[in-house]
């Protein structure tokens, strides 16, 4: 273990001397980092440069989560890459937005996510930080230029949202008082939202034709209404929903023209029932697929 988290660490968070027998969190390997959630939320944060030469300066943070709720923090380096040797890394984080309640010396900060060669998580306890309790999701994956920080909410107090701001350490080789540092925001703190995919429900009224019963020769309009909800919300259809349609008269299929109403809901099919058709059974479908979620409706009715 680096003597940067018996010292630095210490001086810098105030943190418990709790070392023996820790495992620390290393860097993963390509494998170990994959996962198959799908992205559900991300957001990039700008940062000054320029404010320290010497320091490792911050450029860009993207912080996003897939719909498991795992939080991804790319942070990107504009001048250099992170250093083992020397190099400090730190995402510090206020869980509860509430700078009472954390490190006051650290804008309240109740969660401090570390790294300087190998990488840890800390945990506010009042009066200090603790190494926590569980870090078992948390990769850091030092790269050219930047750095990947992963960790699921579950570890955070399972939070929801959070305040935080990171920052990046190195020490001054002729002065071991002096440091190099840049922080990012340079001032103040950025929030961050966990935003997890929620699928939608689709439900739709059974099929209404006009005329009906259809006549034999001339044009039927068959509709239906699909109602739309996430979660507790209520949403408009919207264009990205996909409507298929399909109707035969014996063994005579039939084309038919799709005549969406996306403001209200309303999925209406034109078909032109055959001359010949009369006192035929005429039967159709009709299916809306939104986002992989598909409703279908079906009809009979004989035309006149």
């Amino acid at each position: 273990m680096r003597t940067a988290w018996t010292s630095r660490a210490l001086l810098l968070f105030g943190v418990s001397a709790v070392f023996v027998g820790l495992t620390l969190a290393t860097g993963a390997t390509a494998s170990t980092a994959k996962h198959t959630a799908v992205l559900a939320n991300s957001v990039t944060y700008e940062d000054s440069t320029g404010e320290d030469p010497k320091s490792l300066d911050i450029g860009t943070v993207t912080v996003s989560n897939d719909d498991t709720g795992l939080l991804t923090f790319d942070v990107r380096f504009v001048n250099g890459s992170l250093n083992a040797a020397n190099d400090e890394f730190y995402v510090v984080m206020d869980t509860d937005r509430n700078e009472a309640t954390g490190n006051p010396k650290s804008g309240g900060a109740d969660y401090v996510i570390g790294w300087a060669g190998e990488s840890a998580l800390l945990k506010w306890n009042g009066t200090g930080y603790d190494f926590a309790p569980s870090m078992k999701t948390l990769v850091t994956m030092p790269q050219t230029n930047g750095i990947v920080v992963k960790i699921h909410p579950s570890e955070l107090g399972n939070v929801t949202g959070f305040d935080f701001y990171v920052k990046t350490y190195r020490p001054d080789p002729n002065d071991p008082e002096n440091e190099f540092s840049d922080w990012a925001p340079s001032y103040d703190k950025w929030s961050y939202d966990i935003k997890l995919y929620v699928p939608p429900v689709l439900s739709a009224t059974a099929v209404t034709c006009t005329p009906d019963p259809p006549v034999a020769g001339k044009a039927m309009l068959a509709q239906t209404t699909v109602t739309v909800t996430r979660g507790t919300a209520t949403e408009r259809l919207g264009p990205k929903a996909v409507v298929k349609a399909t109707a035969t008269v014996g063994r005579v299929k039939l084309v038919g023209r799709v005549l969406p109403s996306y403001a209200t809901g309303k999925v209406a099919v034109r078909w032109v029932i055959p001359k010949t058709a009369k006192g035929k059974m005429i039967r159709g479908a009709i299916s809306v697929t939104l986002e992989k979620v598909t409703v279908t409706k079906t009809f009979t009715d004989r035309v006149k």
